[in-house]
């Protein structure tokens, strides 16, 4: 999945999820796990788990709410190293919203090109969808 469009995915799901009256502990944990199953990580430091996190879904969270959300997830560690069954997480549910969310995603880019191009009587557009949803990221 292209880089933009996962971070537009990541906030469709992260605004679903606090639709749902998810508390953001609730919605963080959802993304921990995400991490912990996409890198295979059995053990880990919260350091090296909120560097992942932050890097992949364009975060900026602290280690002590990783530890939090650690602790709510009722995972074990011994000293500073944490550790886990990756088998105990579903993220099913997660899946299929991320992708519904990258499909809405696009959808709404394709229709901001539309727009742009409808406004500046402009037939085809000098850049790709790809530089459209990185410019509305950024905005």
């Amino acid at each position: 999945m292209d880089e933009t469009y996962r971070t537009l995915a990541s906030l469709a799901v992260a605004r679903e999820l606090y639709d749902r009256e998810k508390s953001l502990y609730d919605v963080l944990k959802e993304y921990i796990k995400v991490i912990i199953i996409e890198e295979k990580l059995y053990s880990f430091d919260i350091s090296e788990l909120t560097s992942l996190l932050n890097r992949r879904f364009s975060f900026s969270v602290k280690d002590a709410v990783v530890k939090t959300c650690l602790r709510q997830m009722n995972l074990g560690h011994t000293g500073s190293i944490w550790q886990c069954d990756i088998g105990q997480f579903n993220i099913d549910g997660w899946q299929q919203s991320t992708i519904e969310a990258e499909r809405k995603s696009k959808s709404i880019i394709r229709q901001l090109m539309n727009y742009i191009g409808t406004v500046n009587d402009i037939e085809e557009l000098d850049y790709d969808e790809n530089y459209y949803a990185k410019t509305f990221c950024d905005f």
